[in-house]
């Protein structure tokens, strides 16, 4: 793997890759292990799940990720389907595709694995909802999933409603996506992927549901107004509550452990900010993390510089989350006495 370097946006520290990809990734999320309790827990069985994503820029072709990380036995997908959301659980008619895997309809994740899907003919523009279908006919047990996804899902009893644009059969709702991970896309005016790496406030809690307002997607609409070429997407790989050198159970583990996972390995990755160490600080306030965050890239050649971080706390409460996304707005809206940090520093990678 090319070694990666690190530039500096403001208090960002961004790690880039000088490769150009085929496939770019366009959406993703930060996937952990099963809660104590619930559905994460007890897993599906004979059920479809359909998961709704908002891709950052759109494309002639897409392909999707499924995880088993943090499963107890291989996952057999029946059937996956992806399709142009309209609203609600319901499709768009006439853009559901069938997925396949090695050219099979079926596919089976053995445990602490992920698995690319093959190229799927659906041209999809920037912002586009994705609903993404996937029948599970056999006992997942424990799932891979992403807890805090801030936009609503749904699930359908039987596997065979992948297909279904009218979404009646989607009867029950839920706010966490299982098993996908990552959602990618050809197009040739994109200079690859953004990944924003951290804890809550990259995974966007304190945002409202459904409105795709956490600060990696305002990046991403900022990034996109770029020319081609120079245009890139916005990877999500927050995970709330996570830290830097400690794993914690439904809060992922550590950012040292994940970070080639969920940041580097992404497709087409270019650059990858990197916020991290404000639990560690807010939970073991004698610690000092900093040191440690050269290791995920020192690893793979590269160097880190240090970004700012928020402060843990404030009077002895910790920051509102509502003030945190302000402040991000603030940084990253156009002021009109200079050019804005983040689009500037990406068009020089």
């Amino acid at each position: 793997m090319p070694a990666l370097r690190a530039v500096t946006t403001g208090t960002l520290a961004l790690f880039t890759q000088g490769v150009r990809m085929t496939w770019i990734g366009t959406w993703s999320c930060a996937q952990v292990s099963g809660a104590d309790s619930g559905r994460s827990r007890d897993g599906f069985h004979n059920q479809t799940l359909r998961s709704i994503v908002r891709i950052s820029a759109g494309g002639s072709a897409v392909r999707i990720r499924l995880s088993n990380m943090f499963g107890d036995r291989p996952l057999t997908v029946g059937a996956a389907h992806v399709a142009v959301r309209r609203t609600g659980a319901t499709t768009v008619p006439g853009t559901s595709c069938a997925v396949t895997f090695a050219g099979r309809r079926m596919a089976v994740i053995p445990p602490g694995r992920r698995l690319f899907s093959d190229p799927v003919p659906l041209r999809t523009e920037d912002g586009t909802d994705l609903a993404v279908s996937l029948g599970l006919p056999d006992a997942t047990g424990p799932a891979s999933w992403h807890p805090a996804a801030l936009t609503t899902s749904y699930q359908a009893e039987g596997a065979g409603h992948g297909a279904d644009a009218d979404g009646r059969a989607f009867a029950r709702a839920s706010q966490s996506w299982y098993f996908l991970d990552g959602v990618d896309v050809v197009n040739p005016s994109l200079r690859g992927a953004v990944v924003a790496f951290g804890p809550s406030t990259t995974d966007g809690i304190g945002s409202a549901l459904d409105a795709n307002e956490r600060y990696p997607d305002e990046l991403s609409r900022r990034l996109l107004k770029l020319p081609d070429g120079e245009r890139m997407t916005v990877l999500n790989a927050g995970i709330a509550g996570n830290r830097l050198l400690s794993d914690n159970g439904t809060c992922g583990p550590s950012a040292l452990n994940r970070f080639a996972r969920d940041a580097v390995q992404q497709s087409g990755v270019r650059a990858v900010i990197l916020w991290e160490g404000t639990n560690d600080v807010a939970t073991r306030p004698r610690q000092r993390p900093d040191h440690h965050r050269r290791d995920p890239a020192a690893a793979r050649g590269g160097r880190v510089l240090q970004p700012r971080r928020e402060p843990a706390a404030r009077g002895g409460q910790r920051v509102d989350p509502l003030e945190r996304r302000v402040r991000w707005r603030r940084r990253l809206r156009p002021d009109p006495a200079r050019p804005a940090a983040p689009p500037a520093a990406a068009a020089r990678l």
